[in-house]
């Protein structure tokens, strides 16, 4: 009797259902394709193989304890005949076998540790079907068993007859004084390093796992060629090629997940020469490695492998503590059970070259189909040298990981790895431009709406009001932890195209990835003080809100913070360029519910809607409709609106509580008004008695109705109020009629509109004052994980957004969005507190009637407000980078402006650079090249150069 090593006894356990991913035996399933087989010599070379190899008689008890069979069983070779079937029912047939094999357990209690089979498709051809158990046989010894079979067919004795078995080595082993040093030395190695091993990556497997596995099998080849530019690549590099895909794996992994940190198991199948003949023997010699991967730091991709290559090499060198162990000693210090449910194989630094020898093709044919399953392992990836190519390899369980995600991950891998091979100048540029740009772009492109393409403008200062971008940004606070985040983004990254969506700025195309990537970042706060996270929060709040996205990266970034008690703490990040309101909110709720909200999609009754004939009616109909405005709103703004070149953002908030909200909904519909309309009613009131003469002429977004999908599709309309004409009602009614008839004049888009009005009343913007309807919005359950606590808008040329928004509890928020440079923050709480005041009015009286100004109380304001305020400290150098950087482009300070706002926004060009490159120089001494400087792209990240450089 023998005793298991740590590895055969984890496979052993393995093949019980009572953990996650196991209920599988651990074994290696490989198909060959060839021609004319001699079914007697295959059967005589089996066994003659078997009596070579006894752990192809390996028997384990089930107590656990193994044994040898004297002899091999007498049917060692199984025959299937489809050569009679027709195509279709032979095809069916080798699927289904194919299928059963792929998913078997091995019967070892019965020394059944190989499986052999030929099915015969023509006169000709067949398929030879190998199925090994790892507990017996690891993948290494696989290749030498096939190898010396091809050898035992041919009618040649392999060398080392009398070579030593695989468990006279394993005591060898264990009694070895040299590796017995080595192994008490890294298992106190990894002992110290138990608390810096890297979390489990964040898979999006589902609540439950089914115990039935069900794996499938990626697969993608690289020829010749490819081969050797990949061995040349990374011989020119200084790196080996393993170790070159392994940084590939790693990067497309963590940008499929948005983890930053994760571990990985390597396989190692060295085995210590201490016997004659060691290197021919088959058995599980089989041992990992736990890598712990770090998207943090590297500035490119060649710098990340690297940095890969780095901490492989220091695993390494302390293996000879089995990774099983690892894994329980890790399990024990975290006090619940660890997984490493990736694996990465490598197999490209053989030293015969290819996996398989010409011998084993020339009988038995190419192996055309390979699949592995194992215990608690999700996705096995292998990188194999066979047939003077490479074989890429994913064996994926498919019960536990969706197979739209997987599929998407795989497509990336393959994709930057070619890309790589075809342009090894893509491992220096920086990785913040690589994802999207320069690796998975897809046919999938459409042109920029007017709507995405004003937005676009907006991002200039070329308009007042602009330097922004138009996108929301908000916060959430609540018990969903950020791993759990991580993993249902993950799987909404590949549902939806708009989560991969970016823009070509040169060409003005909007362009789909087929490449997913988690935008995600993740902050530990949770031993901080509760003043300390205060502090961090409103930091990094007053950065986050105003920074604009790359257009040519994700358009959205969601952050969580760790706060103390396992509370997580959110800010969700979307540009308009990609997401409108609407579909933003629907996001938000699946991300944080966990369900789908239902958004009916309406199908448009007028199929020619953007006919030419129907825009220029239309555009009759707005000339028509605004004739009566002939100059820019009377608001009482700071200063005139064309004077400000951009401005930061507030918000000041209101909730009506459901209670009231039904009441006013009564009192509306006695005048046969909606809900949306008694909400914009009040808004346009209270915002025309600060007017002078009481006219408005407000932009009101509207989203169209023939669609639920999500993505960027709004528009808007103009809508005029007239104060001092009519009463309360008859003003009302009139809104919602022309609410409705601009909803069927859409075809001359809101820009237009902007645009007639510009033309007319400039230079001004036109619209400034925008009414948000969003009581169609889904709303995150007041019983979620995740509870909202603010949020802000920003939208370019607009000054003032006031948007009501229905909650999951019935009950309305009023909130102002403005432009701090625009508006006196006393005007908008005077505004929210008389829309208040109008709404409980009419809620108590039971009458739609307005209430005089004079007669609001505001002693009693429950106004809310959320101001971002700028940091206590700032850093002195990043200060004068930033002062310098705006005299040099010529654009004058405003008082709310920090030192994060990006230098674009700031207006710079590229003819700038050489200024500033030589002030840096003068002025403060810093030796920054302009090619250095054309990447940063705030004073932040010129900052960050400018130590680099100090600390050499």
């Amino acid at each position: 009797m023998s005793q298991m090593t740590p590895m055969q006894a984890a496979c052993w356990f393995g093949r019980e259902s009572n953990a996650q991913l196991g209920g599988v035996a651990s074994h290696l399933y490989i198909e060959f394709d060839g021609e004319n087989i001699d079914l007697s010599k295959l059967s005589s070379a089996l066994v003659s193989l078997y009596h070579r190899h006894e752990m192809l008689r390996l028997t384990i008890a089930p107590s656990g304890e193994c044994s040898i069979l004297d002899v091999p069983n007498d049917s060692l070779l199984e025959v299937d005949d489809f050569s009679h079937l027709c195509v279709e029912d032979r095809e069916r047939a080798l699927a289904e076998k194919r299928h059963e094999w792929a998913h078997q357990t091995l019967d070892l209690t019965r020394g059944q540790a190989a499986r052999f089979s030929v099915s015969l498709i023509s006169d000709t051809h067949f398929r030879l079907h190998i199925d090994t158990d790892m507990i017996a046989v690891d993948p290494d010894s696989c290749r030498i068993m096939i190898e010396d079979l091809a050898m035992f067919y041919e009618g040649i004795a392999p060398n080392n007859n009398q070579m030593s078995t695989f468990f006279s080595w394993h005591e060898k082993s264990k009694a070895d004084p040299e590796l017995k040093r080595q192994r008490k030395a890294d298992k106190a190695w990894w002992k110290s390093q138990l608390d810096t091993i890297a979390p489990a990556p964040s898979l999006p497997f589902p609540d439950v796992i089914p115990d039935q596995a069900d794996s499938q099998h990626y697969s993608a080849w690289f020829d010749s060629d490819q081969r050797n530019a990949l061995v040349n690549l990374a011989r020119q590099r200084s790196i080996t090629p393993s170790n070159l895909m392994l940084g590939i794996f790693a990067r497309a992994l963590g940008k499929a997940t948005g983890d930053e940190t994760f571990r990985v198991n390597v396989p190692t199948f060295w085995r210590p020469p201490i016997e004659l003949g060691t290197e021919n023997i088959v058995g599980d010699f089989v041992n990992f490695v736990v890598l712990s991967v770090d998207l943090h730091g590297a500035k490119t991709l060649l710098e990340f492998c690297n940095g890969i290559a780095d901490r492989m090499a220091l695993a390494l060198g302390h293996s000879r503590y089995d990774g099983v162990n690892i894994m329980r000693d890790l399990s024990v210090n975290h006090g619940q059970a660890q997984l490493a449910p990736i694996v990465f194989t490598s197999a490209i630094d053989l030293p015969s070259g290819d996996l398989f020898s010409s011998r084993v093709h020339k009988y038995f044919g190419k192996m055309n189909w390979t699949i592995s399953q194992g215990s608690q392992v999700a996705l096995d990836s292998q990188v194999v040298s066979i047939d003077g190519g490479l074989m890429i390899n994913w064996d994926v369980r498919r019960e536990a990981m969706p197979e739209e995600w997987t599929s998407a991950m795989f497509e990336h891998f393959i994709a930057l790895t070619k890309s790589v091979i075809a342009d090894p100048c893509l491992l220096d540029v920086p990785l913040e431009s690589l994802q999207s740009r320069l690796v998975c772009e897809s046919s999938l492109t459409s042109d920029l709406n007017p709507m995405q393409r004003a937005y676009l403008l907006g991002r200039t200062t070329q308009m007042p009001l602009g330097g922004v971008a138009m996108q929301e940004v908000l916060e959430y606070r609540g018990s969903l932890s950020p791993a759990s985040i991580r993993r249902r983004l993950s799987k909404m990254v590949v549902k939806y195209p708009c989560l991969r969506a970016f823009i070509d700025s040169n060409t003005l195309k909007l362009h789909i990835s087929k490449c997913p990537q988690v935008n995600i970042s993740h902050f530990d706060l949770s031993h901080c003080t509760e003043q300390e996270i205060d502090n961090e929060l409103v930091r990094f709040r007053y950065e986050y809100s105003h920074t604009m996205f790359e257009l040519d990266q994700p358009l959205w970034n969601i952050t969580t913070f760790c706060l103390p008690d396992n509370t997580t703490y959110v800010f969700a990040r979307f540009d308009a360029l990609v997401l409108d309101a609407r579909s933003i909110a629907s996001l938000l709720v699946e991300l944080f519910n966990e369900q789908v909200p239902l958004i009916p999609a309406l199908e448009s009754e007028n199929e020619e809607t953007e006919s030419p004939t129907k825009r220029a009616e239309d555009e009759n109909y707005w000339l028509k409709k605004l004739s009566s405005v002939e100059g820019p709103i009377d608001f009482p703004w700071k200063k005139p609106l064309e004077l400000i070149s951009r401005s930061r953002y507030q918000r000041q908030s209101l909730e009506i509580n459901k209670d009231t909200v039904k009441k006013l909904i009564r009192v509306g519909g006695k005048q046969g008004l909606y809900k949306n309309t008694v909400m914009m009613a009040a808004a346009m009131e209270a915002l025309a008695v600060y007017v002078n003469d009481g006219k408005l002429c407000v932009a009101v977004p509207v989203l169209p109705m023939m669609t639920a999908s999500y993505s960027s599709q709004s528009s808007f309309i103009a809508l005029q109020w007239e104060g001092h004409l009519e009463s309360f009602v008859q003003r009302a009614i009139s809104l919602q009629s022309d609410t409705l008839e601009g909803l069927g004049h859409l075809s001359f888009s809101g820009v237009d509109l902007a645009r007639i009005l510009f033309d007319r009343c400039g230079p001004a913007p036109t619209l400034p004052i925008v009414i948000t309807n969003g009581l169609s919005w889904p709303a995150v359950s007041n019983d979620s994980q995740m509870i909202l606590q603010r949020g802000i808008t920003q939208t370019p040329q607009v000054a003032m957004d006031v948007r009501f928004v229905a909650q999951a509890d019935g009950a309305i928020t009023f909130s102002i969005d403005y432009a701090v440079e625009a508006i006196n923050d006393d005007l908008v709480k005077s505004v929210l507190n008389h829309i208040d005041a109008l709404l409980n009015h009419m809620a108590e009286s039971t009458q739609f009637t307005a209430i005089p100004l004079e007669h609001i109380e505001l002693t009693n304001s429950r106004v809310s407000e959320f101001f971002d305020l700028p940091p206590h400290n700032s850093n002195s150098l990043q200060k004068a980078i930033f002062d310098l950087y705006c005299r040099v482009i010529g654009v004058e300070q405003q008082a709310d402006w920090g030192d994060d706002l990006q230098f674009t926004q700031l207006g710079l060009r590229p003819n700038h650079l050489k200024q500033i490159s030589a002030e840096l120089n003068s002025q403060l001494q810093l030796d920054l090249p302009i090619m250095q400087l054309i990447r940063c792209r705030d004073a932040n990240e010129v900052s960050a150069l400018a130590e680099q450089q100090m600390a050499v």
